[in-house]
């Protein structure tokens, strides 16, 4: 997941006087990319058929629409509305964290918020 940080504008902070804090509105955070590490993938053991002698060989065709399968997969469980929010809640503290040196390097006694566009 990514936050671009890069669109960001003067408009989407604001600074409020009688309570010293600053807030940083940030867009929602987006699925990047998917990438399947082969490394990690476990794989079941295979059941053979009554006739069936040696391992399963896949053709190249069949394990790039397998491969597909598992990247559509994933995708869409990292698109779910559960996977959404989390990624949500940690770009809100990843943001924090990276704003707030900044912001206490200014004044110590700013306190420093972040929300999402709406």
């Amino acid at each position: 997941y990514t936050v671009d940080l890069s669109k960001l504008s003067i408009d989407d902070i604001t600074f409020d006087n009688k309570s010293n804090l600053v807030t940083i509105t940030i867009p929602h955070a987006l699925l990047a990319y998917v990438t399947v590490d082969v490394e990690k993938t476990e794989f079941e053991e295979t059941k053979k058929a009554l006739f069936a002698f040696g391992e399963i060989k896949l053709t190249n065709e069949q394990l790039n629409l397998l491969e597909q399968n598992i990247q559509d997969a994933m995708e869409e469980q990292l698109n779910s509305a559960e996977m959404q929010t989390k990624a949500d809640a940690a770009a809100l503290s990843q943001v924090q964290k990276l704003f707030e040196p900044i912001v206490k390097t200014v004044d110590p006694k700013i306190i420093l918020a972040t929300a999402f566009a709406k």
